[in-house]
């Protein structure tokens, strides 16, 4: 199975199954000229989401059933998969494509991922290397860990109903919600889990997944009463990239959602691309209008963040 996507990994597919079951279904190419292997899922997706607004409609979606933002297929779909998936009844969305257009599907932008190119040996060096004002930010926000206790869950057994909490918090207040996970979730799938305290109280987690030199932020969760007390949030995501680092990771990626805060780090955003089809032919006419408006809108902010170039 391509590396670049392991979440289509047998084993973790089967977890997933297990712990977020919601209709799973498998597609193969048995054509060795052409061989592609997909997994789709079925949810009441926010058609509006990108607008704000709400209206949930059953969807199959193309894609990894724990809202990562990686695609639900490797390489490419091959011509008898996507004749399947038009063959389908209601409405099918290929998510996290990286593919700009899919024959058949109208297309456009979902959200980005954000993916920091790690060029440096030590964290304090990646300190060094930004401008002043972003270093200056960094390093506030840095004084408020000083005294936050980390500790690497031996026993994902171990992720408590506390840190679920946390987790159930930050999914409450996502303007981009798909399903939400369970418990067991985070106590079976084979990644690593931090927990964040001081004198005992409970700040946050996160769970990540390194996959050879690519360090992957899953998930977290935030105590949001405490979050401008610690800026737990840079706080977090600046502990991932000296983890990155410290790892002899390349590339550190940060996922989807919070663009400007990321780009600050340093972060360069990734295309994904959106791919809908409805089997009704006037609904799948709408849809190639409305396509335009209810895409995700790209950032145009850029941020200089490096001095003497991007690195």
């Amino acid at each position: 199975m391509n590396s670049a996507n392991p979440f289509l990994k047998k084993d973790s597919l089967e977890i997933l199954e297990e712990t977020n079951f919601c209709n799973q279904r498998y597609f193969f190419s048995n054509d060795p000229q052409e061989p592609c292997v997909a997994v789709s899922y079925k949810i009441h997706l926010n058609l509006f989401t990108y607008l704000g607004l709400s209206l949930k409609y059953p969807t199959r979606i193309v894609g990894i059933p724990c809202s990562l933002a990686f695609c639900g297929y490797h390489p490419t779909l091959t011509q008898s998969i996507k004749e399947n998936l038009l063959a389908h009844r209601g409405l099918k969305i290929i998510l996290n494509s990286s593919e700009q257009q899919i024959t058949g599907f109208s297309s456009g932008h979902t959200l980005p991922s954000c993916i920091l190119q790690i060029h440096w040996d030590t964290f304090d060096a990646y300190l060094t290397r930004l401008r002043s004002h972003y270093r200056y930010r960094m390093t506030k926000a840095l004084e408020k860990w000083q005294r936050v206790e980390i500790t690497h869950l031996t026993d994902n057994q171990d992720f408590s109903g506390d840190m679920y909490q946390l987790y159930l918090d930050v999914h409450g207040r996502s303007d981009y919600k798909l399903e939400k996970l369970s418990i067991e979730f985070f106590r079976q799938f084979p990644a690593d889990i931090y927990r964040f305290q001081i004198a005992g109280d409970l700040l946050g987690f996160i769970q990540l997944y390194q996959d050879s030199k690519r360090l992957i932020f899953m998930f977290t969760g935030i105590k949001y009463t405490r979050l401008k007390q610690y800026d737990i949030y840079l706080n977090i995501l600046l502990w991932i990239i000296r983890k990155g680092i410290s790892g002899g990771c390349d590339i550190v990626d940060l996922g989807q959602t919070g663009e400007a805060i990321k780009l600050k780090l340093g972060c360069q955003m990734e295309e994904k691309f959106i791919h809908v089809h409805h089997a009704n032919k006037m609904l799948n006419k709408l849809i190639q209008i409305a396509m335009p408006l209810v895409s995700y809108k790209m950032p145009t902010t850029s941020f200089n963040v490096f001095r003497n170039g991007n690195t």
